[in-house]
């Protein structure tokens, strides 16, 4: 079995941080996942909350395929976005969630975001 998978899901992202550690990779080039068999899924981007439909489809069709491959990884999602709505429909799907402050005013919505959940 694989240890960790870091499925990128989308380019796309409205922070455009200059050191973002994407910005060292060439998509066009990186494999396509063809199996399911991992320990563990981070699920990245760009950033992921930005297709939230998209992504619930993909975690509930990664919670169904892995039992079938005899396996059950972890999924974690990395996100900077703290909309509280978004990440509460995502927890029946994850194990946790890693996010990300970039600016001031990301503190606040942290904060919030903590009380709510």
């Amino acid at each position: 079995m694989n240890k960790k998978l870091r499925l990128l899901v989308t380019t796309r992202c409205p922070n455009k941080c200059p050191m973002c550690c994407n910005n060292s990779w060439d998509f066009d080039k990186l494999p396509v996942v063809d199996r399911w068999n991992y320990e563990e899924i981070m699920i990245t981007g760009g950033e992921p909350l930005l297709f939230m439909l998209k992504l619930k489809e993909l975690l509930s069709s990664i919670r169904i395929i892995t039992p079938i491959q005899g396996n059950c990884p972890k999924i974690y999602i990395y996100s900077a976005v703290f909309n509280k709505y978004y990440i509460a429909a995502l927890f029946a799907y994850i194990d946790s969630i890693v996010l990300t402050p970039h600016k001031k005013e990301d503190i606040t919505e942290l904060i919030k975001l903590n009380q709510y959940l």
